[in-house]
């Protein structure tokens, strides 16, 4: 059981965005699980030994969530997907039109960052 030692005691709810990534060569794991309070991207990186000696967080300009994670010879790639309510009004009312649905995200803008050595 991966057990990371998340720093500052983030937020982690049962709707919490997670991603992880495996490197089998190296037996390393990048895992990554969004704070439900501040949007956060908290990652970890483990080693075969089961330790995490490295972790921290990803600001993107808006929420971002559904991380997509991947991680080879120590480099470490992120990709989310912005996650927030419809900002264009004409476009919220003509949604809601079409859908009879109160609410309406949008998943129209990717963020990406990277490393070419997580450790």
């Amino acid at each position: 059981m991966l057990r990371p030692p998340w720093p500052n005691s983030p937020h982690f709810s049962d709707h919490s965005y997670r991603g992880i990534a495996a490197d089998s060569n190296h037996g390393e794991v990048l895992v990554l699980n969004i704070d439900a309070t501040t949007s956060a991207q908290h990652w970890a990186f483990g080693l075969a030994d089961g330790t995490f000696p490295r972790m921290g967080t990803i600001s993107f300009p808006i929420r971002a969530c559904y991380p997509q994670v991947a991680l080879h010879d120590r480099a470490a790639r992120v990709m989310a997907i912005g996650d927030i309510v419809e900002p264009n009004r004409v476009w919220q009312a003509f949604k809601k039109q079409k859908t009879g649905r109160e609410w309406d995200y949008v998943f129209r803008r990717l963020f990406y960052t990277g490393t070419p050595d997580i450790r």
